[in-house]
């Protein structure tokens, strides 16, 4: 099979994709081809190297969780499961949980603290504080995208959908904007969205709107759904932590930045901190557009490390490997920033923008 042939399948195979991230996904795996050929390999070879375009796909798509497509029959036995364990969760919640009545947050409602249970039917709900006093923002959710959106505004704003299975507490106390999750389900509920295709139903969704000029610092942790944020110009400390999903970041400026997946990509663009900017991912790449940082810390396994770096090679001390793969970065030291790249069975290429 040659390059031609070889990504016309894999656009195929990915076709559940949005257009937009489909091409960006071939446009990056068509470089990284691009870049073995140019090395010397052929190009039968090349296209063998990047493996199976059936395995390729199906780890694509593993990635994006909430893209897929499902068959009738996965989605007639996702229906069955949902009911029968949402009929158990609902028995053995009320047995051993007892849950008191919850004050109900109303939409564009501000206030200083406040939990919410739906009891029926989905409601979308927003909570709101003046950002003035706020010195760190907190997202502890479970099984939902968080969406942090940069405002003009001088308020701090969550959004969210209320579901029968899903619990909130949403505070502003002591300088800490929270927004806590707690999903019921216990793996009884699919996100409508994986059922959907490309479509995110609103209980699956958090969205946090945030000034642009906010200094303090956000964490944002979550599990099986992706992280995405954009347009920050001087937070303070910016972790992310999810698994199972892409973390997404473009337009930050922060003291530091520690980013942490597991199985799904890590993108970063025009993203420059004064402290370390870290990233770490198993099984997915990472993939960097015109970062800048004194101190970068990359690491992934069986998975490619790709990008650009504001600055000059010789301004940094590196610290680079990868196995079974090429890595156009050598191992140097007298540079007063530091640059450590680690990787296996994946290829490593970094470019310096100068």
């Amino acid at each position: 099979m040659n390059k031609k042939q070889y990504f016309r399948r894999l656009k195929f195979l990915l076709r559940s994709l949005p257009r937009g991230e489909r091409e960006k996904i071939l446009q990056f795996y068509r470089e990284i081809l691009e870049d073995k050929i140019e090395n010397g390999i052929p190009e039968e070879n090349a296209v063998n190297e990047l493996g199976d375009v059936h395995v390729l796909a199906q780890k694509i798509l593993a990635e994006n969780p909430v893209r897929r497509q499902m068959s009738p029959g996965k989605i007639v036995a996702i229906v069955l499961v949902s009911f029968f364990g949402v009929v158990l969760v609902a028995a053995l919640t009320a047995a051993a949980l007892g849950f008191a009545a919850y004050t109900q947050v109303k939409t564009s409602a501000t206030a200083s603290s406040s939990s919410t249970r739906d009891g029926g039917e989905k409601e979308s709900r927003t909570y709101a504080a003046a950002a003035d006093g706020v010195l760190t923002v907190q997202v502890n959710a479970e099984n939902k995208k968080i969406e942090l959106v940069s405002t003009d505004g001088d308020q701090i704003t969550a959004q969210y959908c209320t579901a029968q299975d899903q619990v909130y507490k949403l505070s502003n106390q002591n300088g800490v904007f929270s927004v806590a999750n707690k999903d019921l389900s216990h793996g009884s509920r699919f996100p409508d969205s994986w059922i959907n295709g490309s479509v995110i139903d609103p209980a699956d969704l958090i969205t946090v709107k945030i000034p642009k000029d906010f200094a303090g610092d956000i964490t944002v942790e979550t599990s099986n759904s992706a992280i995405a944020a954009s347009d920050f110009s001087k937070l303070g400390g910016f972790r992310c932590e999810t698994s199972n999903s892409a973390i997404c970041l473009s337009g930050i400026s922060a003291r530091d930045v520690k980013l942490e997946s597991s199985n799904a990509l890590i993108s970063m663009e025009n993203i420059s901190t004064a402290g370390q900017l870290s990233a770490r991912t198993d099984n997915a790449a990472i993939s960097l557009e015109r970062i800048a940082s004194p101190d970068i810390k990359l690491e992934t396994t069986n998975g490619m490390i790709r990008g650009t770096i504001q600055g000059r090679e010789n301004d940094y001390t590196i610290d680079a490997d990868t196995t079974n793969a090429v890595s156009n970065l050598q191992s140097r030291s007298g540079g007063e920033k530091k640059l450590s790249v680690h990787t296996s069975n994946g290829l490593i290429h970094i470019d310096f923008d100068e």
